[in-house]
């Protein structure tokens, strides 16, 4: 079934399953019926109890989309529908946080990352949110753009999120204002990462590198023995020390090959099968995986001890 989380103590050599879509439902259900008992004259309890009974009956075809861990201990999961999942303790248990969207619509949950100090989602229709520690909330920002949105990069004082059919927008204001960045591609952006160079790369459906400059525009880069793959999701891992721009990613998609260029610091994730792992597990302490049901694909993410 989908909506797994797989977990890795050893740099990928082995995993263990932490949750999948079963498990999801009851957790659902359990945690908003103790709320509906806790405060039976709360209006908002009922229909979240509801949608964990339909989970529970529809079982585990819900797909996770993304996961991110702010540290070995506290992180999120992601998925359609809302599903949105929260762990303290390094994913041994888990809290769902579905009352905790502006999402009445149910709409996807994409994607989910930091940038600067600030937490992030986006998702489908256009989807945009940001955690707001005050009210414990993810709540709504303006969104520049209607169609979806399949991830988000940023540091402090800039943000990007990315999206269908190339659309992407950049904001350094926390993302009150954007301004579109205009891809010379009109292809879905899939992933990104910041190169040692501290430039950001978005990458498209199709497998080309797209190099953000400014306000002004994305520079297409060729891959030259990547070409034939297909980013689906991927992150830096550790590409300071590399000779070469391509080191240090993950590749993730139904193409994946390794090539002369992804060599020792590299992950090749072809399917749902790692094809290569070299030298960078020595150098991971914790790592975490979302089965992607709907797009055939495996996300890992690798927290570097430097």
């Amino acid at each position: 079934g989908d909506g797994v989380v797989l977990h890795s103590q050893d740099g990928g050599t082995s995993w263990q399953k932490q949750l999948d879509g079963r498990q999801i439902g009851e957790l659902v259900l359990r945690h908003y019926t103790a709320l509906a008992r806790a405060e039976p004259d709360s209006a908002q309890w009922p229909q979240w109890v509801e949608e964990g009974q339909r989970l529970v009956e529809e079982g585990a075809d819900k797909p996770l989309l993304d996961v991110w861990f702010e540290d070995d201990r506290v992180g999120y999961v992601v998925g359609v529908f809302n599903l949105i999942l929260r762990t303290q303790d390094g994913g041994q248990s888990w809290t769902p946080l579905q009352d905790r969207t502006d999402n009445p619509q149910g709409l996807h949950l994409n994607a989910i990352a930091r940038a600067g100090d600030d937490l992030y989602l986006v998702g489908e229709q256009g989807l945009l949110r940001k955690w707001d520690s005050g009210t414990q909330r993810f709540v709504s920002l303006p969104s520049p753009y209607d169609g979806s949105f399949f991830g988000l990069i940023g540091r402090p004082g800039e943000l990007l999120i990315y999206g269908l059919r190339g659309h992407a927008y950049r904001s350094t204001d926390d993302g009150q204002h954007w301004v579109r960045l205009v891809s010379p591609l009109p292809i879905s952006i899939s992933t990104a990462m910041q190169g040692a160079d501290g430039q950001f790369r978005l990458f498209t459906q199709a497998g080309h590198m797209l190099l953000q400059r400014g306000n002004e525009f994305f520079a297409q880069l060729t891959l030259a023995r990547l070409n034939d793959l297909q980013f689906f999701s991927g992150g830096l891992v550790d590409g300071s020390d590399a000779a070469n721009e391509h080191f240090g990613h993950i590749v993730a998609g139904p193409h994946a090959h390794l090539s002369d260029q992804c060599q020792d610091q590299c992950v090749a994730l072809g399917g749902q099968q790692v094809l290569h792992v070299a030298r960078i597990e020595r150098r991971c302490h914790a790592s975490h995986v979302v089965q992607l049901g709907n797009r055939n694909a495996v996300e890992q993410r690798i927290a570097v001890r430097q």
